[in-house]
C-alpha cells in the first residue's frame, strides 16, 4: 500500500477550492495538504474515516481507474487525478464523496444518495452548495464506479 510518488494537487484549481476548504477545516497546521497513503501507519483506521468508506474509495473505486490515485488530503483518504491534480473523491467520517458527471449525480440521487449530511455538532453539509454541483455523497451504488471512470477521463 505504500506509495512512493506524491501525487500533485492543484490548490488553486477552481474545481478543488470548495473540497479543500471542507477538508482543511479544523485540521492541525502540521498536517500536510497532500501526503502519500503510506505516510500513515494505518490509513484505513487512523485518518478519521470509517474503514468501510476508505475501502470503498481506495480498494474498489481506485482499482477501476486507469492510474493509482490514492493519497491523503489534509489527512483524509482521497483520490486525486495523478496528472491534473484535481480531487476526484475523499472520505470524511462515515461518508465518502465523489466528483461525478451530472448524469451520474442525478442517477445517484434517484437511488437515494444524500444531498445534505447532518452532523451532531457542526452545521449540515449541503453537498451541492458546500462542495459543488459535481459532487455526490457515495452510497455504494454500482454506477459510481463507471461515473468515476468517466470523470477521471473528463477532468
Amino acid at each position: 500500500m505504500t506509495k512512493n510518488i506524491l501525487l500533485p494537487l492543484d490548490p488553486f484549481h477552481p474545481l478543488n477550492l470548495k473540497a479543500l476548504a471542507f477538508l482543511k477545516e479544523g485540521v492541525s497546521p502540521e498536517i500536510p495538504m497532500v501526503a502519500n497513503p503510506g505516510s500513515s501507519n494505518d490509513p484505513y483506521l487512523k485518518q478519521g474515516s470509517h474503514p468501510d468508506v476508505v475501502q470503498r474509495l481506495w480498494d474498489v473505486i481506485n482499482a477501476s481507474l486507469p492510474q493509482d490515485s490514492r493519497c491523503l488530503v489534509f489527512g483524509s483518504p482521497a483520490l486525486i487525478h495523478p496528472k491534473k491534480g484535481i480531487i476526484l473523491g475523499f472520505c470524511s467520517g462515515s461518508n465518502y464523496f465523489l466528483r461525478l458527471p451530472s448524469a451520474a449525480i442525478i442517477q445517484a440521487e434517484e437511488k437515494g444518495a444524500k444531498k445534505v449530511i447532518e452532523f451532531t455538532i457542526d452545521e449540515p453539509l449541503d453537498i451541492h452548495r458546500d462542495l459543488g454541483a459535481d459532487w455526490v455523497c457515495g452510497s455504494w451504488w454500482e454506477g459510481e464506479v463507471a461515473g468515476c471512470q468517466t470523470i477521471f477521463n473528463q477532468v
